[in-house]
């Protein structure tokens, strides 16, 4: 495939050429009203995706091409069709002068295979019918239509600390913060976020290595009540009165993690049922039974959704750091803590004794300053992952056992649990019941397959590697 570029000044250039043609660019300044340079230009002839680069001059001046990369904002990346796009330049720091309005400035546009632009990072599960599920990749999270996006973990806050060097590519450091602000993510659909963990290990609970072969994707928020309602009715509420979920107030109730499901209690209106659903980890990812809730959103999106198992979850959690208390970075700062989690005494305006129960209960009809927030209130870890501590405890997988200090591979967990109760699942994450001492990234706790608990949800994994059975 060929690709061309073209230059032009402020003003107007108009090109026909062969392959992957930059056209029709217009480059205008709306000084004095505005510094930002707008430009706008057609692409044609696209047979592949492609990245438009842009180099900005002063004259004969160059601009520093990382200015440039920071200045400008818009369409440029894994471009598919022959439309009208437009970029904006903030020309303020790219020259060494104090002028915003340059006479002599102009743009050359180049178009280039795209190649780590099409990465896809996120994936859009429609809850509804016909159940599509949409790919999100780096370019189109870089070309702005999905809202704001934070470059890396610490343009979050410059207290956190950064993942270990070389663990996430430019492309993976990427955080869709404009998520949070459409409630549809909340709701109707369901927004996962891909972990970039194929071939890599860690250290699992501080205590052994664990590698994995494949990547997977995980919920950027735990399920809410609006979601798990979306595909599966709930034992304890109907949808016109919802406080049974948590008994907290339902004008608030739809967006807070749907909570009292139990892993397996029946074969309907359970996580993954109880006939063929507590096999795990005799069974695979799609051994559910039909009627419980992730059997029910396999059979309709045709792709193997599963709780993660708890190595996942805490590779997950960690978001690329050696942190194995809080991800970022200082577990003794309450600023930190309080800008990303809800636990006893921290953004919560209930001060619970700690250890406390898994089935304490926020009061009936309380506001949103106690029980679970609802998801995304607070800063997500670097892997833009909301509410991987605190909020309610995240059920996974795997029964609780011992985690021996022998290297693993792709672990499914014990064949039993140590506990009495042979079927016991982890836990992990804390909730906002329970003290920071137990919101932890290694923290395990463990629950009863046939009970449902107030301050136990869930986080969805996709696993794309496997099949739902014909």
């Amino acid at each position: 495939m060929k690709f061309n570029a073209v230059m032009a000044v402020l003003g107007i250039a108009a090109f026909s050429l062969e392959a992957a043609d930059i056209g029709q660019v217009i480059v205008r300044q709306q000084w004095p009203w505005s510094t930002d340079v707008k430009v706008e230009y057609t692409l044609s002839n696209v047979t592949e995706p492609v990245d438009v680069k842009v180099r900005v001059f002063n004259g004969e001046i160059e601009a520093d091409a990382a200015k440039v990369e920071a200045a400008v904002s818009g369409s440029r990346y894994a471009l598919t069709d022959g439309n009208t796009y437009a970029l904006t330049i903030n020309p303020a720091g790219l020259f060494d002068t104090s002028a915003y309005a340059l006479s002599d400035f102009k743009v050359k546009l180049s178009a280039v295979k795209a190649e780590a632009s099409t990465e896809v990072l996120y994936k859009i599960v429609n809850l509804e019918a016909p159940y599509d599920v949409e790919d999100v990749t780096w370019g189109r999270l870089m070309n702005g239509s999905l809202g704001d996006v934070a470059m890396k973990f610490t343009d979050l806050d410059e207290t956190f600390q950064a993942p270990v060097a070389g663990t996430l590519s430019r492309q993976e450091e990427i955080i869709w913060t404009g998520v949070t602000n459409d409630v549809k993510y909340k709701s109707t659909h369901m927004v996962l976020r891909k972990i970039p963990a194929k071939g890599k290990s860690f250290k699992f609970n501080n205590v052994c290595n664990v590698t994995f072969t494949n990547d997977f994707y995980i919920g950027v928020f735990e399920v809410t009540q609006a979601q798990f309602l979306k595909t599966c009715s709930h034992p304890h509420i109907s949808t016109t009165d919802p406080l049974g979920f948590n008994e907290t107030n339902k004008l608030y109730s739809a967006y807070r993690p749907a909570n009292r499901v139990s892993f397996g209690k029946s074969d309907s209106n359970t996580l993954r049922g109880k006939t063929n659903g507590n096999l795990w980890p005799e069974g695979d990812h799609t051994t559910v039974d039909a009627n419980s809730y992730f059997g029910k959103l396999q059979s309709r999106t045709k792709l193997v959704f599963d709780l993660p198992n708890e190595a996942m979850w805490e590779y997950a959690c960690r978001g690329g750091t050696k942190n194995y208390e809080i991800y970022t970075g200082n577990y003794s700062s309450d600023a930190q803590a309080q800008k990303i989690m809800r636990a006893s005494g921290i953004n919560n305006s209930v001060a619970y004794s700690a250890p406390t129960s898994f089935n304490n209960v926020a009061p009936k009809d309380c506001d949103l300053s106690q029980g679970p927030a609802w998801v995304g209130s607070y800063l997500p870890n670097a892997y833009g992952l909301y509410d991987m501590l605190g909020n309610l405890w995240e059920i996974c997988l795997d029964r609780i056992g011992t985690i021996t200090a022998d290297d693993k591979f792709d672990p499914r967990g014990p064949a039993e649990s140590y506990n009495s109760n042979v079927q016991d699942r982890v836990v992990r994450g804390g909730a906002y019941g329970f003290s920071r001492s137990l919101t932890l990234c290694t923290r395990r706790e463990s629950v009863s397959v046939s009970e449902p608990y107030r301050q136990v949800g869930f986080r969805v994994c996709l696993y794309p590697d496997f099949k739902v059975a014909e």
